[in-house]
């Protein structure tokens, strides 16, 4: 027999024998103090199941990814990194110079940084 039988065989072993105390059916558990509990509600801060994303100005230049661009009414979108940025926003310390179609350039000071759509040269 295989590991994963071995251990199917005792867990179902386990579950068929009788604990002490225990109720023969569900009918015979003693819900009273189920029923009595009242439960609070908790309202978690932010959802847990979206991921929670560093400031624009909190990113690090190195970490910043560009994962698309689109135009609206001639006005051009990047998504770098999660946050949706225009020409002229501030990313990272740096400033939004362009937007073109595979690119994003980046500037602070004399200091210019090139972001390319993931997947083009």
């Amino acid at each position: 027999m295989n590991r994963a039988m071995i251990v199917f065989l005792i867990v179902a072993a386990c579950c068929a024998m009788p604990v002490a105390g225990s109720a023969e059916s569900l009918s015979d558990l003693n819900l009273q103090g189920f029923e009595q509990k009242k439960s609070e509600v908790v309202t978690p801060a932010r959802s847990p199941f979206v991921p929670q994303q560093a400031g624009k100005e909190e990113l690090l230049v190195q970490d910043l990814r560009l994962t698309g661009v689109a135009y609206r009414e001639g006005e051009a979108y990047a998504l770098v990194s999660g946050n949706v940025v225009t020409v002229g926003d501030r990313l990272g310390g740096y400033r939004v110079s362009s937007i073109e179609r595979h690119r994003v350039v980046l500037r602070k000071l004399d200091e210019t940084v090139v972001l390319r759509l993931e997947g083009t040269l």
